[in-house]
């Protein structure tokens, strides 16, 4: 399908609210973060890595489901220690919230599809 990006706008809360959440994490970057996918809705994301986000800063936010790659450009809402010297090799493991700013069309219908394969979880 092809198209513009969608505003975070053209979504409705309600749809911006309801979030999948991986059991298993999806890996995913941020700019030249690598992290983990924890869970994704319509509006945003949440995101688990090492090194501490500055809150408001747009990111170029990536991954692959399946054969399709999904890419957004995403603001920080919030980032915090979620573990001293948790990550792999003894890191501070850190937790990151984002808002989509624009999401191409094709992007949007990997989440979509993603939503509508598994239960949702209800936003926290």
């Amino acid at each position: 399908m092809r198209g513009g990006p969608l505003p975070s706008t053209y979504l409705d809360r309600k749809q911006q609210s309801q979030r999948l959440r991986l059991v298993a994490g999806l890996p995913v970057r941020l700019n030249r973060v690598d992290g983990t996918l924890i869970d994704i809705g319509r509006g945003g994301a949440r995101v688990r890595h090492v090194g501490a986000l500055k809150v408001g800063t747009e990111m170029q936010f990536t991954f692959v489901s399946g054969t399709e790659k999904f890419t957004a450009t995403a603001r920080v809402i919030s980032c915090r220690v979620v573990g001293l010297g948790a990550a792999e090799r003894g890191q501070t493991l850190f937790e990151t919230s984002l808002r989509y700013a624009q999401v191409p069309a094709e992007s949007m219908l990997i989440i979509e599809q993603m939503m509508s394969s598994m239960p949702l979880a209800a936003s926290s």
